[in-house]
């Protein structure tokens, strides 16, 4: 990654080049503090979507953050995959195979996706899950002070 001197003096004016070098922070976020799920297996579940999210400029780097405090599974060994998605793209995806047969006891996950230089022009990006293998169902909790959230944020220059 090309970047300019980040070094300043007392007193030295930013210029806008060197202000687009700067992160940005989030662009847009979805969230929800209720429980999604029951979600059974066979079609793929959209859990959250950024609609109509446009870059201000070229030459971006964006990360796709999906956070969720709890996901517990009524099977053991299940196999199911988070995916995000730009429109019907699949970006990248990850598997969770749920640990236990309880509902009482759940696991976090994380899940974050790079994206260089994305276009000027408007993007819907989104997390789905599907089911691989497996009989039983996975639910994703979310509280008001623990949401289940997607956050697209830029971090900087490509």
């Amino acid at each position: 990654m090309a970047s300019t001197s980040q070094d300043f003096t007392s007193g030295q004016v930013l210029t806008a080049a060197q202000l687009d070098q700067l992160p940005q922070g989030v662009l847009a976020t979805a969230s929800t503090t209720s429980n999604l799920g029951p979600l059974l297996g066979g079609s793929e579940t959209t859990l959250l979507t950024l609609s109509a999210v446009t870059p201000a400029q070229t030459a971006r780097r964006f990360r796709l953050v999906f956070h969720c405090r709890g996901v517990s599974g009524d099977s053991v060994s299940d196999v199911f995959i988070i995916r995000f998605k730009e429109g019907a793209t699949t970006l990248n995806e990850t598997h969770f195979v749920t640990r236990v047969g309880s509902s009482t006891i759940t696991q976090g996950l994380d899940f974050s996706h790079r994206i260089d230089s994305p276009t000027v022009a408007s993007h819907t990006y989104s997390v789905a899950v599907i089911k691989s293998s497996g009989t039983g169902n996975i639910t994703l909790t979310g509280t008001s002070t623990a949401p289940t959230f997607l956050e697209l944020e830029d971090v900087g220059s490509a």
